[in-house]
C-alpha cells in the first residue's frame, strides 16, 4: 500500500511538472501597430492600416480634414521592435488651427490583453498641436467615454508620448474604442501648423484564454489517469 501511494504521489507530482511546462502563459505583446509606411512621400491623405506584426491588425478611422492630412518624412522615435519596415514615413497633421479636437481612433479586441500601455512619438511646430489625449469607449462614444490622459507635445524634432497604465476597466472586452484627440493649435492662414504623429503602439500582457488552463487540466487529469491504470496492471502482474 506504501508502494503503491508514493507512486501516485510521484505520477501526480510528474503530471503536475509536466503540464506547468506546457501550460498557457501571460506573454508582452504588441497589440497594434501603425507606421504609417504603407504610403508614399506627400501622399494625401496618408495609410491608415496596422501593422502585421500586431497581435491586431484594425483600420484607423479619423476625424480631420482629409485634405490637410500627408504622409511626411518619419520620426525616430518609438519604433517597434522587430519592424519588418525602414523608418521613412509618418503622418503628417497640417493646419492644425483649424483642426482641434480632431482625433484618431481604432478598435480592439481586449478580452485576453490586461496591462495596457499606447505610445506614439510625435512632434510640432509652427502653432501646432501642443497636447494630446487618450480616451477609450465600450460603445464607440456613443454614451461610455474615460480618459485615460493627457499628455504635451513640445518637441520640434520627435519625442515618445506614453499612456499609461490604461485602467483594467477597458480590459476583458470584446470591442474598446481608443481615440487620441488632439487639441490647442493656433490658427494662423499664413503658418501650415504642423503636428507629426508616427509609430503608434498598443502593447499589453496576453493572458490565454480560459479553455487553454482548462485543456491543460483535462491534460493533467488524463495523465493521471494513465499512471494509475498503469501501476494497477503493475500490481497484477507481480501478484501473478
Amino acid at each position: 500500500m506504501k508502494l503503491r501511494k508514493c507512486s501516485l504521489f510521484a505520477a501526480v507530482v510528474g503530471a503536475l511538472l509536466f503540464t506547468a511546462a506546457f501550460a498557457p502563459r501571460a506573454n508582452a505583446v504588441l497589440a497594434v501597430y501603425y507606421n504609417f509606411e504603407d504610403s508614399t512621400l506627400g501622399a494625401s491623405p496618408p495609410d491608415f492600416t496596422s501593422e502585421a506584426i500586431g497581435l491586431q491588425t484594425p483600420t484607423m478611422t479619423f476625424q480631420y480634414a482629409a485634405a490637410s492630412m500627408v504622409s511626411v518624412a518619419g520620426l525616430a522615435f518609438n519604433g517597434a521592435a522587430g519592424d519588418p519596415d525602414a523608418n521613412n514615413l509618418a503622418l503628417g497633421l497640417t493646419n492644425a488651427g483649424f483642426n482641434n479636437l480632431g482625433f484618431l481612433q481604432f478598435h480592439v479586441d481586449t478580452n485576453t490583453l490586461v496591462d495596457m500601455n499606447l505610445s506614439l512619438a510625435a512632434s510640432t511646430s509652427n502653432l501646432g498641436f501642443s497636447s494630446v489625449e487618450l480616451l477609450y469607449s465600450n460603445d464607440g462614444f456613443v454614451s461610455d467615454t474615460h480618459l485615460v490622459g493627457t499628455e504635451s507635445i513640445t518637441s520640434a524634432i520627435g519625442e515618445p508620448i506614453s499612456f499609461a497604465p490604461i485602467a483594467a476597466a477597458a480590459e476583458g472586452q470584446s470591442d474598446i474604442t481608443f481615440r487620441l484627440v488632439f487639441n490647442g493649435a493656433t490658427p494662423n492662414g499664413e503658418v501650415p501648423q504642423n503636428t507629426f504623429i508616427d509609430n503608434i503602439q498598443l502593447t499589453a500582457t496576453a493572458v490565454p484564454e480560459p479553455s487553454s488552463y482548462i485543456g491543460a487540466l483535462l491534460g493533467l487529469v488524463g495523465l493521471c489517469w494513465f499512471q494509475r491504470r498503469r501501476f494497477t496492471r503493475f500490481l497484477g502482474l507481480r501478484s501473478a
